[in-house]
């Protein structure tokens, strides 16, 4: 069963900060950079991933995570999200940690409908 993380992502004007296309892969993302461990990492490969501008507010972005590589520059401690924007990850609410520092779910079972769908 796949795996799910939501994450909070503030805006920067009318576009999400540290999002950008990903090149060769349509309607793709590459977001940057977030904490997250090697071993998380491995389990969230084709789980998903929402976008949040708050814990409170459904989630503005999503989709299926193809994949994480290493952060550059001073970011290098932290990785980029890769992943294929879907619908079904929009308007989605937060699961997962909530306390007030929380930037992360952390890594949350899935359960929506659409998650469980092979």
């Amino acid at each position: 069963m796949p795996n799910a993380i939501h994450l909070i992502n503030r805006r920067e004007g009318a576009n999400l900060l540290g999002l950008s296309r990903w090149d060769g892969h349509p309607n793709s993302f590459r977001s940057c950079c977030w904490r997250v461990s090697d071993a998380d990492a491995a389990t969230l490969i084709g789980g998903w991933v929402y976008f949040h501008e708050t814990k409170s507010t459904p989630s503005r972005l999503g989709g299926l995570i193809l994949g994480f590589e290493p952060g550059e520059g001073d970011k290098a401690e932290r990785k980029v999200l890769l992943f294929q924007v879907d619908n079904r990850a929009r308007q989605q609410k937060w699961r997962g940690a909530d306390h007030g520092m929380a930037m992360s779910s952390g890594i949350v079972d899935a359960s929506f409908p659409h998650e469980t769908v092979a």
